[in-house]
């Protein structure tokens, strides 16, 4: 499995057969940056992205379901801000909470774009706002 430094984005490869299934304290060793993560989550997370396919479909499902969330939680917000203009405004905390768990998830920034489509296509209803 593959492990990302939060500060710094350096990637590590952990073997899953190895690791124990906990939560684990890290030192990154390019910038020296300290952090958990949880090994029973990303064992977890692995395993979902080789039932689902590739690693963008996976990453492109995240993104859809992060935003679905946000107009299903939030319909009527959603639909006053749009009305009004304002959707980026008023979304602004929520896309930011979404775009800290995407990338998370998706480690490197190579699906970052998906994101930005499941912003403009499902919260936007089709029209560019990121």
């Amino acid at each position: 499995m593959d492990i990302h430094c939060p500060r710094c984005r350096t990637r590590y490869h952990l073997e899953s057969a190895l690791t124990p299934r906990r939560v684990m304290r890290l030192r990154c060793a390019a910038c020296e940056h300290e952090f958990r993560i949880d090994l029973t989550d990303a064992a977890r997370r692995s395993s979902s992205r080789d039932r689902v396919g590739t690693d963008e479909v996976w990453a492109r499902r995240v993104a859809r379901t992060l935003i679905s969330d946000m107009v299903i939680y939030h319909r009527a917000r959603r639909d006053a801000a749009l009305s009004d203009g304002t959707l980026l405004d008023v979304f602004a905390e929520d896309l930011a909470v979404a775009w800290d768990v995407f990338r998370d998830r998706t480690g490197d920034g190579t699906y970052d774009h998906l994101f930005r489509d499941a912003v403009n296509t499902i919260l936007a209803a089709g029209r560019p706002l990121l």
